[in-house]
Order: C-alpha cells, then sequence, then structure tokens
C-alpha cells in the first residue's frame, strides 16, 4: 500500500498483492503487483490494515517526515505484519498517476508533489479506496532465468503492444492508448547488444488485466497471466 504525507494529511492508496510463486526447485519468484479490491480481503483483515497504516503514518508525521511510503506487509490468520517501508516511488507508481480511482479519484502526481514539498494534500484520506481495476505491473526481472546468456541484437520498442496467439504485436507509444483494456505498455530498461545476466536491470510492463486470483488465504495465477508472461519472455529474448 502507498501512503502519501503531506503537513497533517494522509492519503492511501487501494491494496496490491504482490505475486511471488514458488517453482518447482523451491525457489520463490517474484513476478510483479496485482491490484486487488478490497472486497478481496475479509472486513476484519481491511480495518487491522488500516488502523495500523494510519499508526504508521502518525509516527512519520511525529519524526517530521512528508512524502511518499511504501509498506509491504503479510496477512497470515488474520494478523498483519509489516515487512519493509520503502520511502520512493515503485513499480506501480504509474499505474496510479493513469488510474485516479486507486488514490481516492485525486491526481497521484499533484498529491505526490505537495507531499514531497511539505505542503497540505488536497484531502485527508487515511483509508483505503475501493477499486474495480485489477491491472498488474509485470517486474521483467522476473524472467531473467529464462532469458540467462541471451544477447539483445535488436531492441524491442517502448511502447503498446497486444498478444497475438503467444506473442506480442506493436501497437503504438500513444498515452492515450493506455486504458484499453487488452494492451501490454512495455517499458524496459535494456542496451543495445546486451547480454543477459543475473545482473541485468530488464524494466517493466504494465497491463490491465488481472494476472492473478485470491483463492481465500492464497493465490494462482490466471491462464491469461501465464500467456502475458510468456508473451513478455518472447519479445525479449525468444524473438531475436
Amino acid at each position: 500500500i502507498t501512503l502519501l504525507i503531506g503537513k497533517m494529511e494522509m492519503i492511501f492508496s487501494a491494496l496490491r498483492l504482490q505475486m511471488y510463486f514458488t517453482k518447482k526447485n523451491g525457489t520463490s519468484v517474484y513476478y510483479g503487483t496485482q491490484w486487488i479490491k478490497k472486497s478481496d480481503l475479509p472486513k476484519e483483515v481491511i480495518k487491522k490494515i488500516e488502523i495500523n497504516i494510519l499508526k504508521m503514518g502518525e509516527v512519520l508525521i511525529s519524526k517530521k517526515f512528508h512524502g511518499i511510503a511504501n509498506f509491504d506487509f503479510m496477512i497470515r490468520n488474520k494478523e498483519m505484519f509489516f515487512i519493509e517501508c520503502n520511502p520512493r516511488l515503485v513499480g506501480p507508481s504509474p499505474q496510479m498517476s493513469n488510474t485516479k480511482e486507486l488514490l481516492h479519484n485525486l491526481d497521484f502526481s499533484e498529491e505526490f508533489i505537495h507531499a514531497s514539498a511539505n505542503e497540505k494534500l488536497s484531502s485527508h484520506k487515511p483509508f483505503i479506496p475501493d477499486t474495480k481495476f485489477k491491472g498488474c505491473t509485470v517486474d521483467l526481472d522476473s524472467l531473467k532465468s529464462q532469458l540467462q546468456n541471451i544477447r539483445i541484437k535488436e531492441l524491442p520498442k517502448i511502447g503498446y503492444y497486444k498478444i497475438e496467439k503467444t506473442y506480442l504485436e506493436y501497437v503504438s507509444e500513444k498515452i492515450n492508448d493506455y486504458n484499453k483494456t487488452n494492451l501490454i505498455l512495455l517499458k524496459h530498461s535494456l542496451l543495445p547488444n546486451e547480454k543477459i545476466n543475473k545482473n541485468s536491470l530488464l524494466g517493466f510492463a504494465f497491463t490491465n488485466e488481472q494476472m492473478a486470483e485470491i483463492h481465500g488465504n492464497t493465490y494462482s495465477i490466471k491462464e491469461n497471466g501465464e500467456k502475458t508472461l510468456n508473451a513478455l519472455q518472447w519479445i525479449l529474448g525468444e524473438k531475436y
């Protein structure tokens, strides 16, 4: 969850799920984040999250902190356990800029600037907004193991793609195409003739489609999620 802090105001973002999956060899892979609805979690869990994030925000304000704070936490047996706090922009931040319902229908860029400048925020929203948006941010580094030692001979274009069977087809670079549900925004950070290794930074991909689904205390990747990951692997390495 993202928390914006101004002079005395706080704004909570919608919730997102970190998509970790365990491979057959027992290693865990982080694929990215999936935005989720409040109704995906029990009401008592939502209340506990809001209470604890509010307490964290109050502590940060008492320490003269202002700006952005992203909290990672776990829910186990309806109990909340904090993991870390990242006081910076993160992978899913661009989706908050383009999908206002993720931040109480407020302009994320404007509120972020106000918070960073220690100015008053436009609203005080210390609770989680509900959202129907279930898009994802895919961390392309999750594909490195499948792309090890592949040399990039031709850089894929940065822009919007659509999935055609098992591959990606370039559509455009127009920002207005962001809201189209069947497109993937590819924002890689590859270099010409780069040989992919464990230290490579591959970038991100953004989709408005749901990739993971919650089932009670667990979750699984959907068929279209697998299709998206396979298509991204193709465009980054196998195509060339």
